[in-house]
């Protein structure tokens, strides 16, 4: 597991007239495999499936605000 908070990356795919494709992932490790969750259905799913071929650009998260209420 990366840890908490759970971490964020941009996940990068080419379409199908070879523009690329960015968009925003949840991401994990299990072991030594990052594993995010898509849908076949979605253009980066459709993407993966045509060429798994893929680049991560993981969110750096500084001065984090975390609130738990009133404190």
């Amino acid at each position: 597991m990366l840890g908490a908070p759970a971490k964020t990356a941009k996940l990068a795919v080419v379409r199908t007239d070879g523009a690329p494709h960015v968009a925003p992932v949840w991401v994990d490790l299990d072991g030594d495999q990052v594993v995010f969750m898509t849908s076949a259905e979605t253009i980066k799913g459709k993407a993966i499936l045509r060429d798994p071929r893929v680049s991560l650009c993981w969110d750096r998260i500084a001065n984090r605000l975390v609130s738990a209420g009133d404190t």
